[in-house]
């Protein structure tokens, strides 16, 4: 009952809602959860990309960081920036020409044991996520999005939650998945977003240990502050290509504060 209550709510109060003219880091994952064939995938991620075109304006994520860093967060429209975590094939197949019809540069989140895995790995990753439909990109694929000018950031190894490793652990899981990244495209991986991408997920000793290896870290949550520990950590909003618009509005209305 509170579930119905709150789409019924969400979806009423976003249809006389309208995005903040403000910097929205936007925080997906996939174009749709559900299996449908890629022609109706790209109709769905375009009808995305045409509408957040239609109010705003989608900008590189070095761009957003830039405006958030020097305050300039208030302006005449939306500016929207794309992330998306976990490397799935349609960020290749489906999103990835989109965005290049649309000259549109993404930021793409990779676990690097994930990508060319063996079909149980592929299983075992995708019961954590809760994701059973998907399948990873190769590195072919992966770097062919990073020579299109798309950034390529790090989710660490294995996508486990944080919060439940040992420190060591967890510098393995991100000390070895930057490795792997610098190894593969030949650039510095700046760039790292914490799995599951609550604050619940991340502890102050493991933003210690990430901040060894990155410059710029994201959360998945906390969407009405730019930031979170201290400033040393930039906000994401989750938001799926395929949600309602209604849904879209709402979660994109919010103020934010610096």
């Amino acid at each position: 009952m509170r579930s119905f209550i709150r789409n019924v709510y969400i979806t009423l109060a976003g249809t006389i809602s309208k995005p903040s003219n403000e910097v929205h880091l936007i925080n997906g994952h996939y174009v749709t959860k559900h299996v449908v064939d890629k022609s109706l995938h790209k109709a769905i991620y375009e009808e995305f990309i045409l509408y957040l075109l239609s109010i705003g304006d989608i900008i590189p994520i070095s761009d957003a960081l830039d405006k958030i860093n020097k305050k300039h967060t208030k302006n005449s429209k939306p500016y929207f920036v794309l992330t998306y975590d976990d490397g799935f094939e349609e960020c290749f197949d489906i999103m990835g020409p989109i965005l290049d019809k649309h000259n549109i540069k993404a930021a793409f989140f990779i676990n690097a044991n994930y990508i060319e895995s063996n079909q149980d790995y592929q299983n075992n990753f995708n019961k954590r996520i809760r994701i059973e439909t998907k399948r990873p990109m190769s590195w072919e694929q992966i770097t062919y999005l990073h020579s299109k000018g798309h950034t390529i950031g790090s989710h660490t190894l294995d996508h486990h939650n944080l919060n439940k490793l040992s420190l060591e652990d967890i510098e393995l899981q991100i000390k070895k998945n930057k490795e792997i990244l610098v190894s593969k495209l030949n650039y510095n991986c700046d760039h790292f977003a914490w799995p599951y991408g609550r604050i619940s997920d991340f502890s102050e000793e493991a933003l210690e240990i990430t901040s060894k290896y990155h410059k710029y870290i994201y959360s998945g949550t906390n969407y009405k502050f730019y930031h979170s520990f201290n400033n040393r950590v930039y906000n994401r909003r989750h938001l799926e290509a395929d949600w309602k618009k209604s849904y879209i509005k709402y979660f994109l209305s919010a103020k934010k504060a610096l």
